[in-house]
C-alpha cells in the first residue's frame, strides 16, 4: 500500500514537472510568472517574513558558522574572486549597476535619508576611526585589513611567526605635476626576513633578490593603471614583492594546511 502511494505521488510530481517545464518554455508565460515573482519578493509583508527567517536562523550558531564557513571558503579562492571581477568588468554588468544606481538616487526622498544618515555617521568618532584604518578588524591579528587576501597573507606570517608593519610609511611620489601619497601594505621586520625567505624557497614562491634593504610587500587583488605606476615607482628605490592572483594560491595553500 506504501509503495502504490510512493509510486503515484512520484508520478503526479514527474507530471507536474514536466507541465511547468512546458510552460516556462513559453515565452509569454515565463515573462508573467516573472513578474509575479518579482512582485512578490519586492513586498513588504514578503521581505518581512524573509528578514524574521534570517535572523532566526542567523540565532543558531552552528547554521552562522556553517555560513561563515562557506563564504571564507568561496571567496579565499582565487578562481571565484578572478570569476567575480570579469562579470564586474563586462560591460553588461556596469550598465545594469548604473541604471539601478540612477534609478535608486534620483528619488529625492533617497537622497535626503542618505545625506542624514552620513551626517549622523561621520559625527560618531567611532566610526572615522573605523573606517580611516581599515574595513574591519581581525581579532586574531590585532590589526585592520583591507581584503580577504591581506587577511590570507597576515595569517600566513603570523602562523609562521613572522613579524611585519602594516603600512609602515607613506611614499611620496609625483604624477602629471601633482604630489602623490602611497602606503605600501607590509613591511617584514629586518631579524626574521632570513627565515621567511627560506619558508618562500620550500614553497617555491618567488621573491626579490636579497640584500641590505627592507623587503616590502604589496597584496594586490586588483590592478589598475594608478595601482600598477604607484608599484613601478616604489619599486625604483625599494625591495618590493608583489602577492596577486598570480601567486596568492601557494598562501591559500599553506593556510589550508594549518
Amino acid at each position: 500500500m506504501v509503495v502504490c502511494l510512493k509510486m503515484q505521488w512520484y508520478k503526479v510530481r514527474g507530471r507536474q514537472s514536466n507541465a511547468s517545464k512546458k510552460q516556462w518554455q513559453n515565452a509569454e508565460i515565463r515573462e508573467k510568472m516573472i513578474k509575479l515573482k518579482v512582485k512578490k519578493h519586492k513586498s513588504l509583508e514578503h521581505r518581512e517574513k524573509m528578514s524574521e527567517i534570517t535572523k532566526k536562523n542567523w540565532k543558531n550558531s552552528t547554521y552562522r558558522e556553517k555560513v561563515i564557513k562557506s563564504m571564507r571558503e568561496t571567496w579565499s579562492n582565487p578562481e571565484n574572486l578572478d570569476k567575480r571581477r570579469k562579470i564586474q568588468a563586462s560591460g553588461k554588468y556596469k550598465a545594469k549597476i548604473s541604471k539601478k544606481s540612477k534609478k535608486y538616487w534620483s528619488d529625492p526622498k533617497i537622497r535626503v535619508e542618505q545625506t542624514e544618515m552620513m551626517v549622523r555617521l561621520w559625527g560618531d568618532s567611532n566610526y572615522r576611526k573605523k573606517v580611516r584604518n581599515g574595513f574591519k578588524i581581525d581579532n586574531k591579528l590585532g590589526h585592520c585589513v583591507r581584503s580577504s587576501w591581506e587577511s590570507i597573507v597576515c595569517h600566513f606570517l603570523k602562523n609562521n611567526d613572522i613579524k611585519y608593519t602594516m603600512e609602515p610609511f607613506g611614499f611620496e611620489y609625483e604624477l602629471n605635476g601633482k604630489k602623490k601619497g602611497y602606503y605600501v601594505d607590509l613591511e617584514i621586520n629586518k631579524e626574521y626576513e632570513n627565515k621567511l625567505l627560506k619558508i618562500f624557497n620550500s614553497m617555491g614562491v618567488e621573491y626579490p633578490r636579497y640584500d641590505n634593504r627592507p623587503l616590502y610587500i604589496e597584496i594586490k587583488g586588483w590592478w589598475d593603471e594608478l595601482s600598477k605606476i604607484k608599484c613601478q615607482l616604489f619599486e625604483k628605490e625599494h625591495r618590493l614583492m608583489i602577492i596577486d592572483g598570480n601567486n596568492i594560491k601557494q598562501f591559500v595553500m599553506e593556510s589550508v594546511k594549518k
